[in-house]
């Protein structure tokens, strides 16, 4: 049987890869593949099929192997070829969603002798030059590709990088909304003249500014009542705290903030008068026919009104748009909402360009047909990315474990 392997960083809790993945799952499985899944985190599995992939979380796949001894590492990839069993490299393909689950991957990809595709979804790319020299390497064999035209360019620190047709995948994430049981309408206020979310993970590096956009447009209307509504939740409670308490300090604000929701009743997301969110999730809520202010991932600038004042075709999530503010756009949402072309179907037609996008991705494995691997001696070097103190991984890893390192984060979360 044919065997298609994930490595990410986590599947517990809900977000646009989590999605991802449960979509492409479905979608090979249908196709006849066996799905394995492996992760680096353990938590709350929202999405009840990864439940059977319990097993095949391995804690040190949440950071790069060089975070751990040697033979921790040697350990862990016999003891995942051994959990994939019996798999010839013809009808075997690995693809990993995350730059440590890039490494692991493809040291088990040449382990088990099967083709890797390596997507790392984040919508930040900040790598050392070890880590670029393996990305340049999967690049030259038409085996790397990102979330956005840009994305592989950030990946390599190369702006005049050749935008390949193979470089952006479509991760269709967006299909959470469902007619199911809805707690949550009766924690708005109901005296609200309008409510507005946001949908993603509290961590990201947009939301302070998407908070201080809610926070302003309260303010400029203070004889107005406004529901704020923010979906999602982070491992740093403070983080959750902090904004909670920014928003209670605008009197006219009442704030609900019930943390991951999976599915999302639509019966309550039809009661958001503007949702203000970024990448998948802006996504998300367009294509279910709902007013959507679009922000860049990285500082929240917004990048317009979709379907209104940008279309995903003209311009991408990055963006700029200096003469823009959060509170313009949501004004924008608001009183010209009739205006707005919502052009992306779902349904039906949204599996349709779902399905076709995921054989296209299955397609690059056309391109190159011989085996490579990057050298091993060399992947066991690549730092921890994205992080201001590299040592500091390294150092917890080599001392506390995997399992020991993931209590550790989780307390220091606390």
């Amino acid at each position: 049987m044919k065997t298609y392997i994930f490595f990410t960083r986590r599947f517990i809790n809900i977000g646009g890869s989590e999605q991802y993945l449960y979509n492409k799952k479905n979608f090979l499985e249908r196709q006849g593949w066996r799905v394995l899944i492996f992760s680096g985190q353990h938590g709350s599995i929202l999405i009840n099929d990864f439940k059977r992939f319990e097993r095949y979380i391995y804690t040190e796949l949440y950071c790069v192997p060089s975070c751990f001894p040697r033979k921790t590492v040697e350990k862990v990839i016999n003891r995942i070829v051994s959990d994939i069993g019996d798999c010839k490299g013809e009808d075997c393909v690995v693809e990993s969603v995350y730059l440590p689950s890039c490494i692991w991957a493809e040291m088990v990809a040449s382990r088990i002798k099967a083709r890797h595709l390596a997507f790392p979804l984040q919508e930040r790319h900040v790598y050392d030059e070890e880590a670029k020299k393996y990305l340049w390497f999967k690049y030259n064999r038409h085996e790397l590709a990102g979330i956005a035209r840009d994305s592989v360019r950030q990946m390599l620190g190369d702006d005049s990088l050749e935008l390949r047709d193979d470089l952006k995948i479509s991760t269709f994430g967006n299909n959470v909304f469902d007619d199911c049981d809805d707690p949550y309408t009766k924690l708005l206020d109901e005296k609200a003249d309008y409510s507005f979310a946001s949908i993603g993970r509290l961590v990201k590096p947009c939301v302070p500014a998407i908070v201080e956009g809610f926070c302003s447009y309260a303010r400029n209307h203070p004889d107005k009542r406004f529901n704020v509504v923010m979906i999602g939740d982070s491992i740093k409670k403070g983080r959750k705290e902090s904004i909670r308490k920014k928003l209670s300090r605008v009197s006219n604000i009442h704030t609900v903030m019930p943390g991951d929701v999976y599915p999302i009743p639509r019966s309550f997301a039809s009661k958001i008068d503007v949702f203000v969110s970024t990448a998948g999730a802006a996504t998300a809520t367009y294509i279910e026919r709902y007013p959507t202010v679009k922000v860049n991932p990285l500082n929240g600038d917004p990048v317009g009104v979709t379907g209104l004042d940008y279309m995903p075709k003209e311009k991408n999530m990055y963006a700029s748009s200096p003469d823009l503010s959060i509170e313009k756009c949501i004004d924008n949402a608001i009183f010209n909402r009739d205006k707005i072309r919502f052009v992306r179907g779902n349904g039906n037609e949204y599996i349709s360009r779902m399905n076709t996008e995921f054989q296209r991705q299955l397609s690059f494995l056309d391109f190159t047909d011989k085996k490579d691997y990057y050298d091993a001696k060399l992947l066991i070097q690549i730092k921890q990315s994205n992080t201001r103190f590299p040592w500091l991984h390294s150092f917890l890893g080599h001392i506390l474990g995997g399992d020991g390192y993931e209590k550790f984060r989780k307390y220091i979360g606390k």
